[in-house]
């Protein structure tokens, strides 16, 4: 696996470019959702099948913070740099988050030793957390999930 960014576009704080290093796990998963009827007295060809709703689409992203020698975050150098794995969770938790509809994030796949993204995403952050155990004192083991919308704000909706 290459390297994973999720960068927030928009809203508080923005923009700013969080780097995925140690990855556990990525969960990528397409909702299409249909209906299907059965027919009475019919075989399972026969059933009918309607689509009814939109696709949607959550991207889970699971890592480990450990402290690093190299800053996660493109916009924090130097004195700000985020480089322990405190650092990282109090980054993701409190700086990081979304507050706002407006707000905008890209998910984005690279390979191996390459600046072109093969697989890019945008929409929101849902769900972040980070948990600490007695075995692992030192670390962290932290899951985002990442909504793909196209993030709207009720002014974007209104009629001129």
């Amino acid at each position: 696996m290459g390297n994973i960014t999720i960068e927030k576009l928009t809203g508080k704080n923005s923009p700013l470019t969080y780097n995925v290093r140690n990855l556990q796990n990525l969960d990528i998963v397409l909702e299409t959702p249909a209906l299907v009827y059965a027919i009475p007295e019919s075989e399972a060809a026969d059933a009918i099948g309607m689509k009814v709703e939109g696709n949607t689409m959550l991207i889970t992203i699971s890592w480990t913070l450990i402290d690093d020698d190299t800053t996660l975050v493109d916009q924090k150098t130097g004195g700000n740099s985020i480089l322990t794995a405190d650092d990282q969770m109090s980054f993701l938790m409190e700086t990081f988050q979304s507050s706002s509809v407006s707000d905008n994030y890209r998910f984005r796949l690279f390979p191996n030793n390459s600046n072109t993204a093969f697989f890019t995403q945008t929409g929101i952050l849902t769900k972040a957390g980070a948990t600490k155990t007695a075995s692992t004192p030192v670390t962290y083991n932290a899951t985002v999930v990442f909504a793909v919308a196209n993030m709207t704000t009720s002014a974007d909706n209104q009629e001129e």
